[in-house]
């Protein structure tokens, strides 16, 4: 039972970060909006993720068991940053999947600490991680 509710905790996820890993508009306004929606929908789950969390002992970061939905994740914010990249909306002097890679361990650690163990401010964890994403992806090194 809690891995079907872990699945649509991570469903919920996907698809509150659609705006941006499916967008292909302004990336800076669709990553406040898929943050914004993410960050919620995590707070929302924050019960469950604790629980599973618990459950598999790992309390401060994500169970191994998360692992193909956070790929899913991964996958789908490397093609978003690969395309801006091949658009020119985002320099390309770093790999996408390895932007991915970093900006996605960045995000679920913050909001593990802040949101769901910590309790802060959804929102604003949510403004300062879509701000720091789009800086590190789409800010030119000569800027």
């Amino acid at each position: 039972m809690i891995d079907r509710l872990i699945q649509l905790a991570f469903s919920e996820i996907y698809e509150a970060a659609a705006p941006y890993l499916d967008g292909a508009d302004d990336p800076r306004r669709d990553l406040h909006r898929a943050l914004t929606a993410t960050v919620a929908a995590v707070d929302r789950n924050a019960t469950v993720l604790q629980l599973a969390a618990r459950l598999s002992g790992q309390m401060d970061r994500m169970p191994p068991e998360w692992e193909p939905y956070i790929m899913r994740l991964r996958n789908a914010a490397a093609r978003r940053i690969r395309g801006d990249q091949q658009r020119g909306i985002a320099p390309s002097d770093i790999p996408a999947s390895t932007s991915a890679n970093a900006l996605l361990a960045m995000v679920e650690a913050q909001v593990v600490r802040e949101v769901v163990v910590g309790g802060s401010d959804a929102a604003q964890t949510a403004r300062v991680l879509a701000e720091l994403w789009w800086r590190a992806v789409y800010s030119r090194p000569d800027e």
